[in-house]
């Protein structure tokens, strides 16, 4: 055999211990083992790369993300310090549109800028152009008046707080279905080349921090398009996992008075079934469910009220019935089942629906609940006993830290981002960022859950926060055994073994040896993905 890379002089991590070397033949690991062997396999054009002692462990797999957002957001809202601050960049990025252009800013918090943006505010520096702001969360947004026009929405417009259609016109407040139908409306005036190419830079961020697969946590229609443009002209540079909106928010309204509703897609979904595998680059994993909103915004579903609002217990975003017939139908035609439930009123439900349809063949599709903030030891046992797997966000307790302790009670505290618990009571879990909502860094999510770093001058009793901690080992394993399993592709990826996926990271240490800060230094050398080197940092590679 005559390999077409070869890695060499470094620490590469293999589930038998630490190899020097490997060789890809095709997208295929082809051998491992020391240098002296590895090359051996040398030849004619084969691709050298010295190491240099480098560690080189398999490509991250990130199990929840939303990397479209991202790729189309125009204001990047996460340093605002102030509603001023905010107000001036939306200013400096409306006078670079081009008339009817949308400009979307996405990051805001309250607790960071010291309020909301209002509606009222936003028409003064927008520049006539239509402006739309994501709350950090994605469940809440702000528009301005331009915006709400093109989006037919007015006073008139029909409010369901049960259905997640919340909208309060004077402030311009958009959450759940209404900010849906408004990012969807947005991203539907885009052009699709603009999209895809937009997403292909934001893809290519994703390979430089060491990501060699990712999953698009809740792809509409627009997404799943770019995905296609960019598959069909060979331009994927990490493995994309779609889980498809069971639901999509119809953007067809003709006027101010028609409500704003879903559409089931799962009959279509169903039978396209056979046709939604493409290939090892791109391909279909299973179906989204949004069962509440979020605890920033105040809509996740809570057993009890939250601390900060007296009679608020968040929103239920389907009754037991519709959540059961959507689950029963995305089970019956051997779709994974993926369920958006924060709060643990949100978690039971999900569970309730589970056990109903799916009973002991939860394992089978491996369906998930994602985000899992708000649990009790009660609802941990039940995800065990089903097999259900849990989709948590490595670094969300350290961005929440305040926020949680002021919107949940010292009891529900008890059980909130339980990371470790979930993993000591074995519930089988997988690892993501939630990107843009947190930083798309592996490294990054690593260091947050295994250190649970302490806000400035922090005051008080943070021990429900604490206790959480996992090892860098477990957290690693988030984002890359565990994760492979979580779609299904434990076989291919997640570890370095031969005949799987040449799926690599190569970084300046390795995060299993280095101390908690010293994670915070680690940098990417190196992304492999199917073989094909997508990031390189390290000395030019040459030929044997």
């Amino acid at each position: 055999m005559q390999a077409d890379l070869i890695l060499y002089g470094g620490r590469v991590a293999t589930p038998s211990g630490v190899a020097e070397a490997l060789a890809v033949k095709g997208d295929r690991i082809a051998a491992v083992g020391s240098s002296g062997r590895v090359l051996r396999f040398a030849g004619l054009g084969t691709h050298l790369v010295d190491l240099g002692g480098a560690a080189v462990l398999p490509g991250f797999i990130d199990c929840h993300m939303h990397p479209l957002t991202e790729a189309m957001v125009d204001v990047n809202l996460t340093s605002a310090r102030s509603l001023s601050e905010v107000y001036s960049m939306v200013r400096k990025a409306a006078r670079e549109k081009a008339r009817g252009e949308w400009v979307l800013g996405f990051g805001w918090s309250e607790a960071a800028i010291g309020g909301e943006p209002t509606r009222s505010e936003l028409d003064e520096v927008s520049e006539g152009r239509p402006v739309l702001l994501a709350r950090v969360c994605l469940h809440s947004a702000v528009a301005n008046s331009r915006a709400l026009e093109l989006l037919k929405i007015s006073r008139r417009t029909p409010v369901d707080e049960e259905k997640g259609v919340i909208i309060d016109y004077d402030s311009g407040v958009l959450k759940e279905l209404a900010a849906e139908y408004a990012l969807r409306y947005m991203l539907r005036q885009t052009p699709s080349e603009v999209k895809a190419r937009r997403l292909q830079a934001t893809l290519g961020k994703l390979a430089s921090l060491g990501l060699a697969t990712i999953v698009d946590a809740a792809a509409g229609i627009e997404e799943l398009q770019a995905y296609r443009v960019l598959h069909k002209a060979g331009r994927l540079p990490v493995r994309v996992r779609v889980l498809l909106r069971a639901l999509a928010v119809s953007t067809g309204r003709r006027s101010f008075t028609d409500p704003i509703r879903a559409v089931s897609l799962l009959d279509s979904l169903v039978d396209l079934k056979d046709v939604l595998v493409e290939d090892s680059w791109l391909r279909i994993q299973g179906i989204k469910l949004f069962l509440d909103g979020s605890l920033g915004a105040r809509t996740a579903a809570l057993e009890e009220e939250y601390r900060d609002k007296p009679g608020c217990r968040g929103e239920l975003l389907h009754t037991p019935s519709e959540l059961r017939e959507l689950v029963s139908k995305a089970h019956s035609a051997g779709l994974q089942v993926c369920i958006h439930a924060i709060g643990d009123r949100a978690v039971k439900a999900a569970l309730d629906a589970l056990e109903d349809v799916a009973r002991k063949e939860c394992s089978k599709l491996r369906h998930r609940i994602e985000h899992c903030q708000v649990l009790s030891r009660e609802l941990i046992a039940r995800m065990r006993e089903l097999g259900v797997i849990a989709s948590i966000q490595l670094s969300f307790a350290t961005s929440d830290r305040e926020m949680a302790a002021c919107r949940l009670s010292s009891r529900q505290l008890e059980h909130a981002y339980p990371w470790k618990l979930l993993l000591e009571a074995g519930v089988k879990c997988c690892g993501g960022s939630d990107y843009p909502i947190e930083d798309a860094s592996p490294l990054t999510g690593v260091y947050n859950a295994a250190a649970r770093p302490l806000p400035p001058e922090a005051r008080g009793d943070w021990s429900w926060y604490l206790s959480q901690r996992i090892s860098v080992r477990q957290a690693v394993d988030l984002l890359t055994a565990s994760a492979a399993y979580a779609i299904h592709e434990e076989n291919l990826m997640g570890s370095i073994e031969e005949g799987k996926y040449a799926d690599l990271v190569a970084l300046s240490e390795n995060p299993l040896e280095a101390s908690l800060e010293g994670l915070k230094r680690i940098k990417v050398l190196m992304t492999v993905v199917g073989g094909g080197i997508r990031h390189l940092q390290l000395r030019p590679q040459s030929r044997a």
